[in-house]
């Protein structure tokens, strides 16, 4: 019992820097969460997907798209229409870690608004090239999902 009870703490402790402004220490909460817990977080990060953070709710909805849990599938699908989530976002879009640079770029493409396209145009003319594949690919996505919205 005692070792579930150290675990919940460490889980519950990982949820709270998911929303930390270091974004390596969040983006390591965020692993922790959806690899090595995996299932067994799987309810503290659907209640995290409420939480007042965007930046928490944003991390928690990666966490739980990686653990790939069918119970998680009706809180994803919920909060990719969180108006705050393409802000928290954009303002993942500095980070050095390049992993977590395209997966924001990635992401913003499935949720992202005007203000994401505007963030996103921005960044490529100083791009290299697998940037601006990414950056383009996201692009079309938002474009797409206009193109779909109207029609």
């Amino acid at each position: 019992m005692a070792a579930e009870t150290r675990a919940l703490v460490r889980m519950k402790r990982h949820i709270a820097n998911l929303g930390d402004p270091e974004l390596d220490v969040a983006a390591r909460a965020e692993r922790y969460l959806a690899k090595c817990y995996g299932d067994r977080a799987l309810d503290l990060l659907i209640e995290a997907c409420d939480h007042p953070n965007p930046k928490v709710r944003c991390r928690a909805v990666w966490a739980l798209g990686r653990i790939q849990n069918h119970r998680a599938y009706d809180t994803i699908l919920r909060l990719t229409n969180d108006p705050d989530a393409a802000p928290a976002l954009i303002a993942n879009l500095d980070t050095a870690n390049r992993q977590a640079w395209r997966l924001t770029v990635s992401v913003l493409g499935s949720v992202g608004d005007e203000e994401a396209v505007e963030a996103l145009t921005t960044l490529l003319p100083d791009a290299d090239a697998a940037s601006r594949v990414d950056l383009q690919e996201a692009l079309d996505e938002i474009a797409e999902r206009r193109a779909g919205a109207t029609a």
